[in-house]
């Protein structure tokens, strides 16, 4: 019994779905009497055993088609978002399809055949209608074609636990599906999907005291996850966990999780309804906060050349330190509020820092930021932020540099899998020493994300950056390529790739660092290898190792160099 099964089985809507009429059944009964009433008393033969033998069969796929229209009207609904009071959202609605051959589902009687359809043979007969059956059973649940299994457990615990659930006894089921869950249950996945849609319901019903319902959401969100953990393709599993997170008030995993299920073809109705859950989660938005915290090995930390001499007006020169290497921590951490001005306007204030230490106090870096502006919601999934920035950069312990400019930030969901966004920024820079260095530096930034799959993305970017120094020599202009992927691999793993290029080009003389007399010119190439182990939780975290290899080459004598890093890394998932 997969997810989906059971979903179909357990999740109906608080409206109620339309049970098998039984005058479906009556009719068929009555029509199958009428027909062996009009069978002529004739005397036992072979012919008239496959004759009869046809009717069998004939009246068995009519179950069968009469079976799926039962899930055939199926409705997604849910009336109250903004309360937070959902009803299961994502059964799929289909029209009942119908049948030339044998009339509409919803009256499914036996009658004589057409001629035509009386020359056709029982293998014909049976697979058109296997087809029109799978069809129609493709049709009611698109979002979980991959999930298909419409079979009973055989376990008949869960069964009746599914039963309580879709009655809105939620806690008699949890006592049912707590052990099953617990144990090395063969329909484990079945067993944890249940116990997700228990627990959620019981964190939504009205019966339940304030105080249990993070519990209850707790619950529901860890059983959903240990499912994807080995099974990141079900789709119907990853709506219910984007749901929960909903409940929750976690508008961060919630979008994350929702978007990732949009770009699994849903059906148009689940497609919909997700599209106001996120258009919720845009207008409730007020607190966003993050934090993250790494070890970061590195072979060179002073990003210095591992040339042995340097040619300087003629005459060579040993440098006075080569590569160092150290372990250092990298901590960063940041928030923001947005206040609304209008139904469309919200008002942004937020910061960001970081820090870095390594042994020693040479290489510690520390970088603050923070931003005040306007936020536009256009509509169509278009977003406009103008906001004024300042910075400020240490270096050692000592502050390098101060900056005070804008920053401007768009975003347009082009498709359900398609998001391209921009950054461009102007900044002026005053540095308490190296007063030669000060001057506007802006940059520019074009981004684009795929997500091919609710389990892969792809993104791509471009960037160009400009330093316009008070001398001559430091001025610079560069571009910048990148590319990375992601995908979601079995046994709870997640691969990512990412690799990128930039090329810096300076104005003026290099001499001495560049003999020649020719401006500097350098190439910077980064390749990223990350994994990340989804199935390991600490608090929530996940841990993520990272390898960085960048490779610079300049023609400027001391300005190239190789540095590894590794970082170890957590990454919240719950």
């Amino acid at each position: 019994m997969g997810p989906s099964t059971a979903a179909r089985r357990t999740t109906t809507t608080r409206t109620g779905s339309p049970a098998h009429s039984p005058a479906h059944s009556t009719m068929a009964r009555s029509s199958a009497a009428s027909v062996q009433a009009r069978q002529p008393s004739t005397p036992i033969t072979r012919k008239n055993r496959q004759r009869g033998k046809r009717m069998k069969l004939q009246k068995r796929w009519i179950g069968r088609l009469s079976a799926v229209q039962d899930q055939a009207h199926r409705v997604l609904a849910d009336d109250s978002l903004e309360q937070g009071k959902t009803s299961t959202l994502f059964t799929c609605r289909t029209l009942a399809p119908r049948c030339n051959t044998l009339g509409s589902l919803s009256s499914c009687t036996l009658r004589p055949a057409p001629s035509w359809l009386r020359v056709l043979s029982l293998a014909t007969f049976k697979a058109i209608c296997t087809l029109a059956c799978l069809a129609a059973l493709f049709l009611a649940a698109p979002l979980e074609a991959q999930e298909a299994g419409s079979h009973l457990s055989s376990d008949p615990r869960i069964n009746h636990a599914g039963t309580l659930i879709q009655a809105d006894r939620f806690t008699e089921a949890l006592s049912i599906l707590r052990p099953l869950a617990s144990s090395d249950h063969p329909d484990q996945v079945d067993v944890l999907f249940l116990v997700g849609l228990a627990a959620l319901g019981a964190a939504q019903s009205p019966e339940t005291p304030e105080s249990e319902r993070k519990g209850y959401l707790d619950e529901a969100i860890a059983a959903f996850h240990k499912i994807l953990v080995g099974r990141p393709e079900l789709a119907r599993v990853r709506l219910e966990l984007a749901r929960a997170f909903y409940v929750k008030g976690d508008d961060g995993l919630s979008q994350k999780h929702f978007e990732q299920v949009l770009a699994g073809n849903p059906h148009p109705a689940v497609a919909g309804n997700i599209r106001r859950f996120l258009a919720v989660i845009r207008r409730r938005r007020r607190w966003k906060g993050y934090f993250g915290a790494t070890l970061a090995p590195d072979g060179n930390i002073n990003a210095a050349s591992d040339a042995k001499t340097v040619d300087l007006w003629g005459f060579p020169f040993t440098p006075d330190q080569g590569p160092r290497s150290g372990v250092g921590v990298v901590l960063w951490g940041g928030g923001e509020y947005e206040h609304p001005l209008s139904g469309t306007v919200r008002l942004r204030a937020g910061g960001h820092l970081s820090r870095t230490e390594y042994e020693g106090r040479d290489f510690d870096q520390t970088f603050l930021a923070a931003h005040l502006g306007p936020r536009w919601f256009l509509g169509n999934g278009t977003e406009i932020s103008l906001l004024s920035s300042a910075r400020r950069h240490w270096v050692g312990g000592d502050g390098e540099w101060r900056g005070i400019g804008s920053r401007l930030e768009t975003s347009h969901r082009l498709s359900r899998r398609f998001l391209v966004y921009t950054q461009a920024s102007y900044h002026q820079r005053s540095y308490d020493e190296d007063i030669d260095l000060d001057g506007p530096y802006s940059s520019l930034r074009l981004s684009a994300r795929w997500q091919a799959t609710p389990t892969a993305s792809l993104e791509a970017r471009v960037g160009a950056t400009q330093s316009r120094t008070e001398q001559e020599r430091y001025r610079n202009a560069g571009q910048s390529v990148g590319l990375g992927a992601s995908v979601d691999l079995p046994h709870g793993f997640t691969m990512g790739v990412d690799a990128e290029s930039l090329w810096t080009a300076y104005e003026g003389n290099g001499y001495p660092l560049v003999s020649s007399g020719q401006s500097r010119r350098d190439r910077t190439r980064i390749l990223s290898i990350s994994l990340l182990n989804r199935g390991f939780t600490v608090q929530g975290f996940s841990p993520k190792l990272v390898l960085t290899r960048t490779i610079r080459t300049s023609n400027a004598q001391l300005q190239d160099y190789r540095r590894t890093r590794t970082e170890l890394r957590f990454v919240r998932q719950l």
